[in-house]
């Protein structure tokens, strides 16, 4: 994988830092709070990249049959298919021209 995925999540953090320094000096605690909380999600994201993919994803080429594989937890229930849900919304309103010669509209 080029590039390896911990290298660029650091890069995108630096990156990312450059933006969020300039909110830090700001006087919205809001904002401040966000910026802490995003650089700590990119900082908690390089540290697992380097644990767990340090050269991308890795994948299990013996692996079972996707047909009859079940997600995590046993939910191995399909989602019914979506209902035919709501009507259509209604058309936009008719727009009124003004008749031609009558002096309005220029």
């Amino acid at each position: 994988v080029s590039p390896k995925p911990g290298p660029y999540v650091k890069e995108m953090t630096e990156s990312a830092r450059f933006y969020t320094n300039r909110i830090l000096k700001s006087d919205s605690a809001n904002d401040k709070s966000w910026s802490r909380s995003a650089m700590g999600w990119l900082e908690e994201l390089q540290k697992y990249i380097k644990e767990h993919h340090t050269t991308g994803m890795a994948w299990n080429k013996n692996g079972g049959d996707p047909a009859v594989a079940k997600p995590p937890g046993g939910l191995g229930a399909v989602a019914p298919p979506p209902s035919a849900g709501a009507p259509p919304p209604p058309p936009p309103p008719a727009v009124v021209l003004p008749a031609p010669g009558s002096g309005d509209g220029g």
